[in-house]
């Protein structure tokens, strides 16, 4: 197995793609920079050193985004995807054929290399997730629908938090709300804007860790007065399985998942 690292390298909503050179293996594919670890190295020297000789610039190393397992039939790699940001230099074209700033909506314009396509998909479902999140926190207020014994409830909501790649809302585990997603996790979602509304169906799944408790509260510190992660009380879902459509009258629908 070979051990390959490579950077996810962000601006704004674009990140950095190459194309690899025609001569090499999967020649005019286009990938994220990186390339093998070498003997002695740990992956973020190995991911330092490699944009450092295809790109020209120094890059600080983040955390892991993705890995994945991919059996080539030349070779099987374990290919580690880190977030990484430019510390100094401009990436310049040293080694590819041609370098390319993209952003979710544009990567099935390129033909990628098939280790990287579990990893693009994810790239995409995040992309929708950050969309679904800032419309909804826009709103402000959003129409939550459970299920109870065969009976809609809807009311009105007003949290909604990126936590650890998940998009959650909460609420008190001891309200009707609460326990109604336990027991049918099934939610739909609805908002407007003014101009466009949204429609979110999605499973609730309850998060355990106190961490995206402290999160949320912290992106809502009014809530404070009533919640406290760990109390036994605060509760959050994220919501999994999601299948949003914006609509307006001037534009077709639009679905994005996640």
């Amino acid at each position: 197995m070979t051990e390959v690292v490579a950077a996810l390298i962000r601006e704004g909503d674009r990140f950095l793609i190459c194309q690899r050179p025609p001569q090499k293996a999967r020649g005019l594919l286009w990938e994220f920079v990186g390339g093998k670890v070498e003997a002695g190295e740990t992956k973020a020297q190995a991911l330092v050193r490699e944009c450092r000789e295809e790109l020209g610039v120094t890059v600080s190393v983040g955390a892991p985004y993705f890995e994945i397992v991919h059996a080539y039939p030349d070779l099987t790699v374990r290919l580690t995807l880190f977030l990484a940001s430019i510390a100094e230099g401009e990436p310049q074209r040293l080694e590819h054929a041609d370098l390319r700033w993209i952003t979710a909506d544009e990567i099935d314009r390129y033909d990628f290399c098939p280790a990287d396509e579990t990893i693009l998909q994810k790239i995409k479902e995040d992309a929708a997730m950050q969309e679904v999140y800032e419309f909804l926190k826009k709103c402000g207020t959003y129409y939550l629908a459970t299920c109870e014994n065969g009976q809609p409830r809807v009311r009105p909501f007003g949290t909604i938090d990126c936590w650890n790649g998940k998009l959650t809302i909460q609420t008190g585990k001891k309200k009707d709300v609460a326990q109604q997603m336990l027991a049918n996790p099934k939610v739909e979602l609805c908002a407007f804007d003014g101009a466009q509304w949204l429609r979110i169906a999605a499973e609730a799944a309850e998060v355990p860790e106190i961490a995206a408790q402290e999160h949320m509260l912290e992106a809502y510190p009014d809530l404070k007065a009533m919640y406290t992660p760990g109390d036994g009380n605060t509760v959050v879902f994220a919501l999994t399985n999601a299948t949003a459509t914006f609509a307006s009258f001037t534009a077709a629908p639009r679905t994005v998942k996640f």
